[in-house]
Parts: C-alpha cells; structure tokens; sequence
C-alpha cells in the first residue's frame, strides 16, 4: 500500500493521544493527519505552543490535511458531556475550530 498520498484520520487509533497519534502517523509511513479542535487543545495542554505543534509536524514530515468539522454548527445539535475527544469536539464553538 502507498501510504504517500493518504492522510490517516485522527478517529483511527482511538484513545490514543495526540502526540502518540501523530508518531504513530509518521512512523507507518504516512505523510499527512486529518486533526479535529479537541486533538489541538491536548496538544496544547502539553506544553507545546502552535508553533511547536508546526514544528513538530514538519519535523515528523506530517501536514494536516483536514480539519475535522465543526460537530455542532446545526441548530439544535446535541451537545455531548464527557470528556472524550468526540464529546469535546460536539461542545466546541465556531471560533474554536
């Protein structure tokens, strides 16, 4: 399989964190990562800075290639508790994502 022209979905190693995620991304050979505001936040959380999370992207030869959508731009969207990633990301706001 060509893994150069595929991007591996922030959803496909769930529970796993975001720093972990992004290894685990380049080290199978991906060069791309959809990410979502909830994977962000926890990247933050670490102590990295958005700088730091483009560096550490570019230094792992990883781009993102899509932002996952904002889960709750609908009226009327169910807004989840917890905090999981998925949870989270329903609870975010547009100026979030």
């Amino acid at each position: 399989m060509n893994t150069a022209e595929l991007s591996l979905c922030w959803g496909s190693l769930d529970g796993v964190g975001v720093l972990e995620f992004l290894r685990s991304a380049a080290g199978a050979g991906f060069t791309g990562v959809t990410l979502n505001t909830a994977l962000y936040e926890d990247a933050l959380a670490t102590g990295l800075a958005p700088a730091d999370v483009r560096a550490l992207l570019a230094d792992l030869g990883l781009r993102v290639t899509d932002i996952d959508p904002h889960f709750n731009w609908l009226p009327g969207s169910v807004q989840l508790p917890g905090d999981d990633v998925i949870a989270r990301c329903t609870r975010a706001t547009e100026r979030d994502v």
